[in-house]
């Protein structure tokens, strides 16, 4: 399995979001004028990369599970009960994530067992992390891309708590809670680090599906929290690229400059080869 004893590609995507919807994202505090204020960074509304990976790889599972993307190892479905997951039957043996006995290991039996030929963690972990190994995908935060003209505008509305007897308005319970309204967009960077054929094919997944729309933050039932993907630009380096071949020393010669994807459709070109090499229709 690929770990990051060796630094083998690079890619930085920067991502468009435009917002479809207003968006909750709680500082945890209260300020003088809501019980739950909205998480700023200089004044603008901030997603943090903790929030954007949690909808991203809950995004992510259920493309997986539903299209049954071959593996040897069983994609994990985070929050989920294993009672819940038995009856999808789902192939490979069982995540090294979810073995209890990993952390008692000494340091080299781990180092050990993360560098064997084969994989021990499913797709699913190698991308996004788990206690065993870091991921693969990082998630920066999403911040407004403010022109001086325009910035984020934040707002208060109410909410009531409801009595779960009569699933009525619960008296005495009236809460307010801040939201950044629908307003600039967001930019948001994924970078991604020793990406392997079966990362490229997740990422063509979770690039269309963020192009469809996704929501994040909180009071999500309440239709907050839309934002989709309009655009995106990607630099690299990488020696083995579908594209154009970038090697670490070209890389580190150019001053630590990217290679730019010129045209977008070549870098999806190549994701979706990987995602048709992973992933092969059925019968083909």
């Amino acid at each position: 399995m690929q770990t990051f004893a060796e630094l083998k590609n690079r890619y930085v995507i920067d991502c468009t979001l435009t917002p479809e919807a207003a968006v909750h994202v709680g500082s945890g505090e209260a300020s003088n004028i809501a019980d739950s204020a909205a998480l700023r960074q200089a004044g603008g509304a901030l997603i943090p990369g903790s929030s954007m990976r949690g909808a991203l790889r809950s995004l992510l599972e259920r493309v997986v599970v539903s299209l049954g993307v071959p593996g040897k190892v069983k994609p994990c479905v985070l929050f989920a009960a294993p009672e819940a997951l038995a009856g999808l039957n789902l192939p490979g043996v069982e995540c090294l994530a979810n073995d209890k006995d990993f952390p008692k290991l000494r340091a080299e039996e781990q180092e050990r067992k993360l560098a064997g030929k084969e994989d021990v963690l499913c797709d699913l972990c190698q991308l996004f992390g788990s206690t065993v190994m870091a991921g693969r995908l990082k998630t920066l935060d999403a911040t407004p891309a403010t022109a001086e003209d325009v910035k984020s505008v934040f707002v208060v509305r109410h909410g009531v708590g409801i009595n779960r007897d009569t699933h009525t308005a619960q008296e005495h319970i009236k809460y307010d809670f801040e939201v950044a309204e629908k307003g600039p967009d967001y930019k948001f960077p994924l970078e991604i680090e020793n990406a392997t054929a079966r990362d490229f094919a997740l990422l063509y997944i979770l690039l269309m599906e963020m192009r469809q729309g996704f929501a994040v933050g909180g009071k999500k039932n309440q239709g907050l929290g839309r934002v989709r993907m309009t655009g995106y630009t990607v630099g690299y380096f990488d020696p083995e690229s579908m594209v154009e071949p970038y090697s670490l020393r070209e890389f580190l010669v150019a001053r630590g400059a990217l290679k730019p994807v010129a045209n977008g459709e070549d870098f999806e070109t190549q994701l979706a080869a990987y995602f048709e090499q992973v992933c092969p229709a059925k019968g083909a």
